[in-house]
């Protein structure tokens, strides 16, 4: 049985929400908000931690401190979040479109209230937790509400107030806003490897940094935010071809294996793949969407029947490109030709095919005792015995076969 490794990797997006605290009157000296200023502004950056997660290990987005929409800072270090972008260099040349959405007004002592103008939705459904903020409203509650509004967002298809895109020239800057309670959106990325997403969050203009650092209460209507961004793999396929010159019918089928093993970023990934001929003829094994994009991989033919030669190179090298629907084309393959060795000796295989589907409402299924002193339900093993690798569907394998 050959189990799949994956290297997702994803970075903590520890939420900088940004919005202002709540208040009944005008707290350590402040002077009230000015409801109506038009000239309030977000400067958008990026930042992701120093330290990137080791492949394998996954951060979960979210905080439980007591950040309240703020200035920008990381309320598990402090900082502005402007550090490098580590293993996120490329982000700084791809283009990131912001969207900015009107969530609620806001009156002169800090409260959120129905917007006057421009679509309601969004304040409507999260009016009910907004009416309860207050100094100990934590981190975590306003990423729900920026989830709940982001879901209304997509299913009413709602149009954004403004938008700016990110190192392409436009500048990181929205301007010209009026105080208020936003949902920021910043829209999925790609590169020739990755996926890079943003989570929905709320910002609130005028921002107050009272709550992190202790010494202004005043209220900043040109507020700085960070974007930090999670990073997935994309995969790619990979092709097989083998090319069977002639075939001894009397020995039975022909059978030959690779040995497949992709190496990125310091993680390998290993596979066994088979083809059986019954006559002489080329037949194509699609490894589909399974080995992440920029992976070298190396196929060595391992076994080539008991009485048939490799005549090609035995092993051979390429390097996974990320699928791409437009480009259907762009699919890493290796090619081996073999030919009948005039020896006498049959041979076979098969291939053992094991599927685990997990539990219902299990996260491991694996049986362990979670801690709590519950046994964790168990998974299904699914077993078939398969003739080689083009009849394993279940795992994504496709085939192509051209006999001769």
């Amino acid at each position: 049985m050959v189990k799949k490794r994956s290297i997702g990797v994803a970075l903590a997006a520890v939420f900088v929400l940004l919005a202002l605290t709540i208040r009944t009157d005008v707290a350590h000296g402040a002077i009230g908000i000015d409801t109506e200023r038009k000239d309030c502004s977000i400067k958008f950056n990026l930042a992701v931690d120093a330290q990137k997660p080791q492949p394998g290990e996954e951060q979960k987005p979210g905080t439980d401190g007591e950040q309240k929409p703020g200035e920008g800072k990381d309320p598990t270090t402090g900082d502005d979040g402007a550090q490098e972008l580590t293993g996120f260099e490329e982000l700084e040349k791809l283009p990131i479109e912001v969207e900015l959405y009107r969530v609620a007004d806001v009156n002169v002592s800090g409260k959120y209230m129905e917007p006057k103008e421009g679509d309601k939705s969004l304040y409507q459904v999260v009016k009910g937790e907004l009416d309860k903020v207050n100094a100990e409203t934590k981190a975590a509650q306003w990423m729900e509400m920026a989830k709940i509004a982001m879901e209304q967002v997509e299913e009413k298809s709602l149009s954004s107030i403004a938008k700016t895109t990110l190192n392409s020239g436009q500048g990181n800057e929205i301007k010209n806003l009026s105080t208020g309670l936003y949902l920021v959106v910043a829209k999925e990325v790609q590169s020739s490897e990755y996926i890079y997403r943003f989570t929905p969050y709320l910002v609130s203009l005028p921002g107050n940094d009272y709550q992190q650092e202790g010494d202004s209460d005043e209220w900043k209507y040109e507020v700085e935010v960070s974007l930090k961004p999670s990073q997935e793999n994309r995969y790619g396929d990979l092709e097989i071809t083998k090319t069977l010159k002639s075939y001894n019918a009397t020995l039975g089928g022909a059978t030959f294996i690779f040995q497949v093993d992709a190496e990125k970023d310091g993680v390998v990934f290993s596979d066994v793949v088979s083809l059986v001929f019954d006559q002489p003829g080329t037949k194509t094994v699609k490894l589909a969407e399974r080995i992440p994009a920029g992976a070298v991989v190396t196929v060595k033919e391992v076994y080539s029947g008991a009485s048939y030669e490799v005549t090609s190179d035995p092993e051979q090298t390429t390097t996974i490109v990320a699928s791409d629907p437009d480009n259907p084309g762009s699919v890493a393959s290796v090619a081996f030709t073999n030919d009948y060795d005039d020896r006498l000796n049959g041979g076979t295989s098969v291939v053992n095919h094991f599927l685990y589907t997990e539990p219902a409402g299990s996260e491991t299924g694996t049986g362990a005792d979670s801690g709590s002193g519950a046994q964790t339900p168990e998974g299904v093993w699914d077993y078939e015995q398969l003739k080689d690798s083009t009849q394993e569907t279940g795992r994504a394998v496709e085939h192509e076969e051209n006999a001769e």
